[in-house]
Protein backbone atom coordinates (compact mmCIF):
# COMPACT_ATOMS: atom_id res chain seq x y z
CA UNK A 1 0.00 0.00 0.00
CA UNK A 2 3.19 2.47 0.67
CA UNK A 3 3.93 2.26 -3.40
CA UNK A 4 0.08 3.02 -3.91
CA UNK A 5 0.54 6.28 -2.13
CA UNK A 6 3.49 7.24 -2.82
CA UNK A 7 2.66 7.34 -6.62
CA UNK A 8 -0.98 8.40 -5.80
CA UNK A 9 0.14 11.64 -3.63
CA UNK A 10 1.44 13.84 -6.35
CA UNK A 11 -1.89 13.64 -7.76
CA UNK A 12 -3.66 16.97 -7.49
CA UNK A 13 -6.62 18.64 -8.43
CA UNK A 14 -6.47 22.45 -9.61
CA UNK A 15 -6.43 23.98 -6.40
CA UNK A 16 -3.65 21.40 -5.43
CA UNK A 17 -5.72 19.35 -3.13
CA UNK A 18 -5.60 15.79 -3.14
CA UNK A 19 -7.20 14.20 -6.34
CA UNK A 20 -7.43 10.36 -4.79
CA UNK A 21 -7.26 9.00 -1.14
CA UNK A 22 -6.93 5.07 -0.31
CA UNK A 23 -9.05 3.77 1.74
CA UNK A 24 -8.25 0.82 4.27
CA UNK A 25 -10.89 -1.21 1.97
CA UNK A 26 -9.71 -4.04 0.07
CA UNK A 27 -11.77 -5.70 -2.97
CA UNK A 28 -10.57 -9.29 -3.97
CA UNK A 29 -7.02 -8.10 -1.74
CA UNK A 30 -6.33 -4.65 -4.11
CA UNK A 31 -6.84 -1.54 -2.61
CA UNK A 32 -9.75 0.96 -2.93
CA UNK A 33 -9.03 4.58 -4.24
CA UNK A 34 -11.65 7.27 -3.53
CA UNK A 35 -11.46 9.75 -6.41
CA UNK A 36 -11.87 13.52 -4.59
CA UNK A 37 -12.10 15.22 -7.87
CA UNK A 38 -15.49 16.96 -8.88
CA UNK A 39 -16.89 15.39 -11.40
CA UNK A 40 -16.88 18.80 -13.76
CA UNK A 41 -13.47 18.65 -13.50
CA UNK A 42 -12.84 15.25 -14.51
CA UNK A 43 -11.93 13.95 -18.38
CA UNK A 44 -14.27 11.39 -20.09
CA UNK A 45 -13.59 8.81 -22.68
CA UNK A 46 -15.98 7.85 -24.97
CA UNK A 47 -17.84 4.80 -24.67
CA UNK A 48 -18.03 3.73 -27.77
CA UNK A 49 -14.33 4.74 -29.22
CA UNK A 50 -12.22 5.52 -26.28
CA UNK A 51 -11.40 8.99 -27.48
CA UNK A 52 -10.52 11.05 -24.65
CA UNK A 53 -11.67 15.03 -24.12
CA UNK A 54 -9.61 17.13 -24.35
CA UNK A 55 -7.93 19.48 -22.08
CA UNK A 56 -8.92 23.26 -22.65
CA UNK A 57 -5.12 24.97 -23.72
CA UNK A 58 -5.10 29.18 -23.94
CA UNK A 59 -8.08 29.86 -22.64
CA UNK A 60 -9.88 27.85 -24.93
CA UNK A 61 -12.71 25.60 -23.47
CA UNK A 62 -13.28 22.82 -25.72
CA UNK A 63 -17.05 21.08 -25.91
CA UNK A 64 -17.45 18.74 -23.33
CA UNK A 65 -18.67 15.09 -24.01
CA UNK A 66 -22.84 14.42 -24.86
CA UNK A 67 -24.09 12.11 -21.83
CA UNK A 68 -26.83 9.35 -22.27
CA UNK A 69 -29.73 11.63 -21.58
CA UNK A 70 -31.94 8.23 -20.72
CA UNK A 71 -28.96 6.55 -18.06
CA UNK A 72 -27.05 9.71 -17.60
CA UNK A 73 -23.78 7.32 -17.11
CA UNK A 74 -22.37 6.95 -20.41
CA UNK A 75 -20.35 9.72 -22.40
CA UNK A 76 -20.17 10.33 -26.01
CA UNK A 77 -17.77 12.01 -28.77
CA UNK A 78 -20.07 12.51 -30.83
CA UNK A 79 -23.83 11.30 -31.95
CA UNK A 80 -22.28 9.24 -34.42
CA UNK A 81 -20.79 7.06 -31.46
CA UNK A 82 -24.10 7.06 -29.32
CA UNK A 83 -25.85 5.61 -32.39
CA UNK A 84 -23.31 2.98 -33.04
CA UNK A 85 -23.42 2.23 -29.29
CA UNK A 86 -26.97 1.94 -28.70
CA UNK A 87 -27.55 -1.67 -30.54
CA UNK A 88 -24.11 -2.60 -30.88
CA UNK A 89 -23.06 -5.77 -28.80
CA UNK A 90 -19.33 -6.23 -27.80
CA UNK A 91 -17.91 -10.07 -27.70
CA UNK A 92 -19.55 -11.12 -23.86
CA UNK A 93 -21.37 -7.92 -23.36
CA UNK A 94 -24.92 -6.36 -24.04
CA UNK A 95 -25.84 -3.09 -26.49
CA UNK A 96 -26.37 0.10 -24.41
CA UNK A 97 -29.23 -0.09 -25.40
CA UNK A 98 -29.81 -3.34 -22.99
CA UNK A 99 -27.75 -1.70 -20.43
CA UNK A 100 -29.33 1.58 -20.57
CA UNK A 101 -32.47 0.79 -18.19
CA UNK A 102 -30.57 -0.89 -15.86
CA UNK A 103 -28.02 2.07 -15.41
CA UNK A 104 -30.53 4.26 -14.98
CA UNK A 105 -32.23 2.52 -12.27
CA UNK A 106 -28.74 2.73 -10.52
CA UNK A 107 -28.02 -1.14 -10.67
CA UNK A 108 -24.94 -0.98 -12.28
CA UNK A 109 -23.79 -4.01 -10.25
CA UNK A 110 -26.89 -5.98 -12.63
CA UNK A 111 -24.79 -5.00 -15.40
CA UNK A 112 -21.61 -6.15 -14.21
CA UNK A 113 -23.20 -9.33 -12.97
CA UNK A 114 -24.79 -10.04 -16.04
CA UNK A 115 -21.21 -9.31 -18.70
CA UNK A 116 -19.63 -11.63 -16.08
Amino acid sequence: MDILETNLRPLRDKDGNPAIKVLDDKVDGNPVVEVLVPPAELLRACARCGKWESIGMYGMHPPRFMRCSKCQSRYYCSQECQKRDWNTKLPKGLSHKEKCKLLEDSKEYEVESIVK
